[in-house]
């Protein structure tokens, strides 16, 4: 396992809703609005789906782990399971509100501050081309890097969604 691993358990308690040390459907609570529970309740159930290596409709935080080493580690982002880009493009357009296609630093810290989070350096991190907008393909890129990089990664984009 990598460095990787503080995100993905600092993701797994977001999801753990219910605080019984485990991913399931029920953890379906998390989000500010509709589209946010909706984007939340499709990536849990697709989770769990995916993760669950005992089909007992939980994902511990070991199962978690170990599917990401099999999911994301070592992989390219048209490598990665589908749903995790789906989820970075839902999230791109719950950012995307003047629906431009582009998400610029002031919708992405718009984003954040309604979820009571800062932006710090982070828009500046998720901008690979430098260009002052973020596309689909930036947050799918990060989804790689949060799951799997080794190195630091922003992490506010994800974790929102799972705020309430």
């Amino acid at each position: 396992m990598g460095a990787y691993t503080d995100r993905v358990l600092k993701l797994f308690d977001r999801l753990d809703a219910d605080r019984s040390g485990e991913i399931s459907v029920d953890d379906q609570g998390k989000g500010r609005t509709e589209a946010e529970k909706e984007v939340a309740a499709q990536f849990i159930r697709a989770l769990v789906t995916a993760a669950d290596a005992n089909k007992d409709g939980r994902v511990s935080q070991t199962e978690l782990l170990a599917y990401i080493q099999r999911a994301a580690v070592g992989k390219s982002v048209d490598q990665i399971p589908g749903y995790l880009t789906a989820t970075a493009d839902a999230v791109f357009d719950l950012m995307d509100t003047d629906k431009s296609g582009k998400v610029g630093n002031t919708e992405f810290e718009q984003y954040l501050k309604a979820h009571d989070l800062t932006a710090g350096t982070e828009f500046t991190e998720l901008d690979r081309d430098s260009d002052g907008s973020l596309t689909k393909d930036d947050l799918r890129t990060a989804m790689l890097h949060f799951l799997a990089s080794p190195d630091p990664a922003p992490e506010q984009w994800l974790l929102a969604l799972f705020t309430s």
